[in-house]
């Protein structure tokens, strides 16, 4: 995929702005609920800024993420602000969102909708529900609805 198709997708779907001005972008704001218990409190200190990216990048299939364990064999550095790998390479918050996205496009999927999933409350049933259906299945969930 050529430079200028990644800046074009980048436009369409988030904006004039480009990968290639990645401290233009507004940081993604992650919003936690407020502990209710003390058990809630230290399970938010263990979270990463991360953490919603990995979650779409496994609900999107991303190839490059796939099989891959990057909580069991890494860490998120909060000096660095980035994720770092048992093999030490890092991946920055940017080089995540840009995977989410180019996978979306991919997939003719709604990056929104695709968010708006991951902070989404479904009980235990629903869960494995959704869990249970083929992959195709589960994306056309987020299909793009036509203009």
């Amino acid at each position: 995929m050529s430079e200028d198709t990644v800046a074009k997708i980048f436009a369409e779907i988030i904006g004039t702005q480009t990968p290639a001005e990645p401290a233009a972008r507004p940081k993604p704001a992650v919003k936690l609920p407020a502990p209710i218990t003390q058990y809630d409190e230290a399970a938010q200190s263990l979270r990463s800024p991360a953490d919603h990216f990995f979650s779409a990048l496994a609900l999107l299939e991303a190839p490059k993420y796939m099989n891959q364990t990057f909580d069991t064999f890494g860490h998120w550095d909060h000096k660095r602000n980035l994720w770092v790998n048992h093999n030490l390479t890092t991946v920055t918050l940017e080089e995540l969102e840009t995977e989410m996205v180019l996978r979306c496009v991919e997939l003719k999927v709604d990056l929104r909708l695709v968010e708006d999933f991951g902070k989404s409350v479904l009980s235990t049933a629903e869960s494995q529900a959704f869990n249970r259906l083929p992959f195709e299945e589960k994306m056309k969930r987020f299909q793009r609805e036509p203009l």
